[in-house]
This record gives structure tokens, sequence and C-alpha cells, in this order.
């Protein structure tokens, strides 16, 4: 999870999280609603600007976006390319006014 100031070089927070059967463990709930998304692909010491591009194209495409950034590996079990990179999944929630 990614909380992004309007300014991401001032400040990154990064929150890993898992889901959780009991929720009283959890550290975080992702909150049911409408979510913009995107999948691109990364690893290595590139996720963080891979996700912060991710984001500005999220950002871009002018839907109304609401808290933090998701982003989670998408098929890492069985899909890994030879560079080592794998798939990613990033979601903000959509702010339906």
């Amino acid at each position: 999870m990614l909380d992004i100031t309007d300014h991401p070089a001032e400040k990154i927070e990064i929150t890993k999280y898992k889901h959780m059967d009991n929720a009283k463990k959890a550290n975080f709930e992702k909150a049911k609603g409408r979510y913009v998304g995107i999948y691109f692909i990364s690893g290595g010491n590139h996720i963080i600007s891979d996700s912060l591009n991710a984001m500005t194209r999220i950002r871009e495409s002018g839907y109304p976006l609401a808290g933090q950034a998701f982003v989670k590996d998408i098929a890492s079990d069985f899909v890994n390319f030879e560079d080592g990179n794998i798939p990613f999944q990033m979601t903000i929630k959509w702010n339906e006014m």
C-alpha cells in the first residue's frame, strides 16, 4: 500500500499488508467500492519508480480518486520474466461523488 502526498518526492509511506480471515488481526482494510486500476511489470529496485509511473497514469485518467494506492503482485507463482520482473496491479479508490 502506498500513501503518497501530492509531491511524491517529499514522502512515500509503504505499508505491507496481507489478507487476514480475522479482521481484528489485520493492519488495514481495503474498503468496498469501485477502484481505478492499472497493470504494470516491475521488479528489483524499480518497484517504487514503476509504481509512481503507474500512479501518474491513473491520475491522468481524469477519475476523481481518494485514499491510498494498493499494489499487489499478480500471478507471481507462475509468471516470472527472464529479467526477474513480475506483473503487478495498482488500484486507487474511485471517489464517486
